[in-house]
């Protein structure tokens, strides 16, 4: 049931390290060519600095880059980058990033995620708002490894910070048309320039759409023998409010940004955004997924919805296939699933992955919505050795949704999630440098206001009665006050000292309450007049206000003997704020008063690393090995239909290799490999049950490999360039519990690009194509074993064919 060791895909990862180590080696053999690698400047430490010249770990990929490889939203990031993998819930519509396996996975939109995520230095606090589409960017950094010293207490897996373009003194705009698969249409354009001699502006915007991918064939794969209603002796009946195809999606966003330059040493930047998004149910399947865990007694342990119907069977045995007896609260039932393979109410989905069929009898086109505006002002004044720079910000978030927990066309139930969210901060730094010194000091505040509603719904034939809706109500008021600095001081011309430290002080306001409503409108929450309660009392409400000091260091020192190498170590120690669970109201037990709030985790981890510029420029060479020691690791558990974030020990070991080289003139070439042996101390899985598992999302081996190949002067004078990108990610589970239908397989992506740029750079043309072989791959997932005897799984994008074009000023 727990995972064994996967020996081919540990072969496959070790064939990959094992190419990337004879590249290295033979490496002095073939670089040659006339033309340096583009020096890559970064934001890391809160200054512009070298790439090569910061002593973390960093990827950081160009706009042109990530338009090259096909980037269109903020997680395509992770097929390329090693160590960072990603999230997909709610049938792959939320996503959150992990990085070196630091995760947290609560699908509730009320959390913060362990990993932060900025947009032009603002803070994206609700875990949902990850979400975006990629346009008009200079450049996004991705930063492993705990940063709150510089960038606060949610980053102890490290952040990504998206940069957008600025405006520019001379005049420059684009427009950018993409066709593709699936009747794609997806436009991107920009116009920048001055407005009068010291201000300057720039407005881009995209809109995307693409029709329905995956068939919804309902009432395919509907049981045979039309299983009746126990609530109205009638066959089921469907959802009222539509069967729609899915996974489609229309979209726009839009960004202004205003720069004014107020003397030669102070600039005021201001930036306006909004974002609107409109889709239906994404690549989101059913599999028959059975639940037989053994407690320290020997005993069978479930919390399916107890039945003594002879149709059902909730764990069967992988050795016979015979049902296993289950110890119910009256007794021990030998019972039998209709199908084999299928659900306990017999469905099997005809389809099964990629762009293939499925069944729901709950899909509306367009329903589900996100929408985003806000701001971000920054004020940058140079006062000689000392620069102040204040950065204001301000989001909205709203989202509504709307989806088929089981899947399948029997009506068990619905998910339907309102939420509203504010992100207010202010940042005010001092910075300054000399020969010797590099130092920033600064005040940073949080106010985050967040108000959900998540219900689990059931309608007048759903096998669990109905018709009702489960309602859990949170309002979440946080403020977060931070001090902070880091010194850079060189103790000789080879040797230099870090240290950093930020002091938070974090308030809380929580309250939380479930209520039971009659449901009218499937798809929508109605709450209204509580009726009487359904499987047991209403739960008791809770409320919170609590304060917590937290604080996050850094101690590091690099050392460069020559201008081509930097060695580096480091200890940095990391924070996530406590929290507070806002179980969904699903029907099972209330949590206790005690289980609601949990601790703030910490993080020591323990770096070394290396960075090298080799062959005149023409090489880059990084590499970095980490430990990581957890104390009260925050881990999501998601048992039934519901989840709750536990406290416990975490121990990570693991290492990145990044090689980025131009052997000839003509050919670029980049590899990356990733490594990590993660484990979760004594988790509790089960009541009276504890085991080490794996964290979720983690995979053991992630390897890229990325060529492109230039002929110059050619077809018109122009470059045409052939593009290729080879991604491995290793297998990893969705669940902490790491039960064998929590898996997923490992899998190879392959994409490709043949592009034109004419001799002026004024076209762009391209052709390209996404996964060319089609590989069929999870990317996220949910164990409803004890609630439908299936698991919710969310796939990937199948193939996907397109030709692009760009029009830009000279």
């Amino acid at each position: 049931m727990f995972k064994q060791l996967d020996s081919d895909a540990t072969l496959r990862g070790r064939n990959f390290s094992t190419v990337l180590l004879a590249v290295v080696v033979s490496m002095p053999a073939w670089v040659y060519a006339q033309q340096p690698l583009e020096e890559i400047i970064v934001t890391a430490q809160k200054r512009e600095q070298s790439l090569q010249d910061v002593p973390i770990s960093v990827t950081a990929w160009s706009g042109d880059q990530l338009r090259s490889m096909n980037a269109q939203q903020s997680f395509d990031i992770t097929r390329f980058t090693p160590g960072v993998d990603f999230i997909a819930t709610s049938g792959g519509q939320d996503t959150q990033l992990t990085i070196r396996g630091v995760s947290q996975g609560d699908f509730s939109d009320t959390i913060e995620p362990p990993n932060a995520v900025y947009v032009d230095e603002g803070y994206i606090a609700t875990v949902q708002g990850n979400r975006f589409a990629l346009f008009d960017l200079e450049r996004v950094e991705i930063l492993r490894g705990p940063q709150g010293t510089l960038f606060g207490r949610n980053a102890t897996g490290g952040l990504v910070q998206y940069v957008t373009r600025k405006p520019t003194e001379e005049f420059e705009a684009y427009a950018d048309l993409l066709l593709a698969s699936e009747s794609q249409t997806r436009l991107e354009a920009a116009i920048s320039g001055p407005i009068s001699d010291r201000l300057m502006g720039r407005i881009a915007g995209m809109y995307n759409q693409f029709d329905e991918i995956v068939t919804n064939a309902y009432p395919s794969g509907y049981p045979a023998g039309d299983p009746i209603s126990p609530n109205t002796g009638q066959p089921y009946l469907p959802s009222t409010s539509g069967q729609s195809d899915w996974w489609n999606n229309e979209s726009w966003a839009a960004r202004g940004h205003l720069l004014w330059d107020i003397n030669e040493k102070a600039e005021f930047l201001i930036s306006a955004f909004g974002s609107g998004e409109e889709l239906a149910t994404n690549g989101n399947y059913e599999q028959g997924a059975t639940t037989a865990i053994l407690d320290n007694q020997g005993r069978h342990v479930n919390t399916i919805f107890a039945s003594a119907d002879p149709q059902r069977c909730e764990a069967i045995s992988a050795e016979t296939g015979a049902c296993l007896p289950i110890d119910f609260v009256d007794g021990d039932f030998d019972l039998t699933r209709p199908v084999q393979g299928g659900d306990l109410f017999g469905f099997v989905d005809p389809g099964g992955g990629g762009d293939q069929v499925a069944s729901a009898d709950h899909s509306i086109d367009n329903f589900n919505t996100y929408d985003v505006f806000g701001f971000t002002a920054k004020l940058t004044w140079d006062f000689g050795p000392t620069t102040l720079t204040s950065v204001t910000h301000f989001i909205d978030y709203e989202k509504e949704q709307s989806l088929d927990v089981d899947v399948s066309p029997v009506p068990q139930g619905l998910i339907i999630n309102n939420n509203q969210s504010d992100t207010f901060t202010q940042e005010l730094r001092l910075s300054g440098d000399n020969e010797k010194l590099d130092w920033v000091a600064g005040f940073y505040y949080l106010q985050y206001n967040n108000s959900n509603v998540i219900g689990f719904a059931t309608s007048a034939d759903s096998p669990f009665g109905g018709p009702v809706e489960f309602d859990s109500f949170v309002d979440w008021d946080r403020d977060s006050y931070s001090l902070f600095g880091q010194i850079d001081y060189a103790l000789t011309d080879q040797w230099t000292l870090s240290g950093g430290l930020r002091w938070i002080r974090e308030e809380s306001d929580f309250n939380y309450v479930q209520l039971n409503f009659l449901s009218t409108v499937d798809e929508l929450v109605e709450p209204g007049n509580p009726i009487a309660a359904f499987l047991g009392p209403p739960y008791p409400p809770f409320s919170a206000d609590v304060s917590d000091n937290l604080w996050a260091g850094r101690l590091a020192v690099d050392y460069r003997p020559s201008d081509q190498w930097m060695f580096y170590g480091s200890i940095d120690r990391g924070v996530k704020a406590p929290g507070f669970n806002g179980k969904l109201n699903d029907g099972s037990p209330a949590l206790l008063p005690t289980e609601i709030p949990y601790d703030e985790e910490e993080l020591l981890a323990y770096e070394v690393g290396f960075k090298s510029t080799l062959g005149d420029g023409r090489t880059r060479l990084d590499g970095s090995v980490y430990f990581y020691d957890y104390q009260d690791h925050q881990a999501f558990v998601f048992v039934g239909s519901t989840g709750r974030v536990q406290n416990t020990d975490a121990e990570y070991f693991g290492f990145e290799l990044e090689l980025t080289t131009r052997p000839v003139d003509a050919l670029d070439l980049s590899f990356s490999v990733s490594w990590i042996d993660a484990q979760i101390d004594n988790l509790a899985i089960a009541d009276n049950l504890f085991r080490d598992v794996e964290p979720p999302h983690t995979p053991e081996w992630q390897g890229a490999a990325i060529g492109r190949y230039t002929w110059r002067n050619v077809l018109g004078g122009g470059d045409i360039a052939w593009q290729v990108a080879v991604t491995y990610t290793d297998s990893r589970f969705h669940n902490y519990r790491n039960f064998d239908a929590q898996n997923m397989d490992s899998y190879t992506l392959v994409d490709t690009r043949l592009s034109w740029v004419s001799a002026d750079g004024r076209w762009d043309i391209a052709i390209f194509g996404n996964n060319v072989f089609d590989e069929e791959y999870k990317i996220g997932g949910f164990d409803l074993a004890t609630l439908c005897g299936c698991a919710e799984e969310a796939w990937g994008r199948p193939t996907w064919w397109g030709i692009q074009a760009r029009f830009s000023t000279p």
